[in-house]
């Protein structure tokens, strides 16, 4: 007996079945500009290869034959996950830059619907307990924090995060597609130096945390592949952490993780893919000038999402090490602001 989401579905397709049977009727696929001009409680044929985010939403994936479909917004790209998982785009963004959807989510049900959404976590802003002379959580706005001094990184308290996650091995592939002024020692030592900041809490505030930040970064010869498509889209997990270089298609994207996870939201795999298209890295800030990115920084700060922090939109500044963008030359990232200690900490493994 169908269950009352069946019967829902259902009713709310049948208005369109008309147009979906005449278009099978004729042999005529639905074209992507077709299936995102419905209604999002409209019906996909099984022929269409990429959909909107807004376009699936609601839909069950086995009653509109979504399996294998490309899920899109902005220039974000995942493959649909299967019944029962899920699949989560976080990305660094250049500063000024005209990207717009630095976040997608796209969840599974067990039983086939599909949830889809471009809002990342809320950003909190309260003082963690134990933090120097606090002795109580503050729920002050940053308006308030910073009334007494100019805005600082250090008085920053913005973070954001996810599930936990436990990575036990993040193996470099320091091999292939690496750019040219990039040596393999500098990247494997880019990543390695990165995580030790987590681990550590390695920051210039004077906050000193005892922190259990799981993982261990492998170096060698691995040539194992981040899991994204040719174009840097998520596709699909191998349960293995994996940071590496690639194209990543989105103009404007320093770099992209994806996080393959449980619907019910326990992370299985993240991969981190640092762009190589159209910009170039520098791994010391010393002398740099134009449009180059420190690639310490931006390494840091994907590893900050593997470890599933989410973006700090910050009250003054664009410098914490989570912050959703990153301009040429800035080497902030490189230790933690006050919110990134807090981001870290607040986690059950930190």
């Amino acid at each position: 007996m169908p269950d009352d989401r069946s019967k829902e579905f259902a009713v709310r397709l049948a208005p369109f079945v008309s147009a979906l049977s005449v278009a099978a009727l004729l042999g005529t696929p639905l074209s992507v500009a077709d299936l995102t001009s419905l209604p999002s409680d409209a019906c996909a044929s099984a022929t269409v290869a990429v959909a909107d985010a807004t376009a699936v939403n609601g839909l069950n994936i086995n009653q509109c034959g979504l399996g294998g479909t490309t899920v899109t917004a902005g220039g974000i790209e995942v493959l649909m996950p299967a019944a029962g998982q899920a699949v989560t785009v976080e990305e660094l963004v250049e500063a000024g830059s005209s990207v717009v959807t630095a976040y997608l989510h796209v969840e599974v049900s067990d039983d086939g619907f599909v949830s889809a959404t471009t809002t990342p976590p809320p950003v909190e802003s309260t003082i963690p307990l134990e933090y120097g002379a606090i002795t109580a959580t503050s729920a002050r706005p940053h308006s308030v924090l910073v009334e007494a001094a100019a805005y600082s990184r250090c008085t920053d308290y913005s973070r954001s995060t996810s599930a936990w996650y436990s990575p036990s091995t993040i193996y470099v592939n320091s091999t292939e597609r690496r750019p040219s002024n990039i040596t393999k020692t500098a990247f494997e030592g880019v990543v390695t130096g990165g995580m030790g900041v987590w681990k550590n809490g390695t920051n210039n505030c004077g906050i000193a945390r005892a922190l259990h930040v799981p993982g261990a970064v492998a170096v060698g010869s691995y040539t194992y592949d981040a899991n994204f498509t040719s174009t840097g889209g998520c596709g699909t997990a191998d349960n293995r952490d994996v940071v590496d270089f690639g194209p990543i298609a989105d103009s404007g994207v320093l770099a992209r993780t994806c996080t393959w996870s449980t619907a019910g939201g326990a992370p299985y795999d993240k991969d981190i893919r640092i762009d190589t298209s159209t910009r170039s890295w520098v791994t010391t800030t010393t002398g740099c000038s134009g449009t180059k990115y420190d690639l310490r920084s931006v390494v840091t700060h994907e590893l900050g999402h593997m470890l599933a922090l989410g973006h700090a939109t910050e009250f003054g500044g664009n410098d914490l090490t989570m912050s959703p963008n990153s301009a040429p030359c800035n080497s902030s990232a490189r230790t933690l602001g006050a919110g990134d200690v807090s981001s870290i900490y607040v986690q059950p493994g930190g």
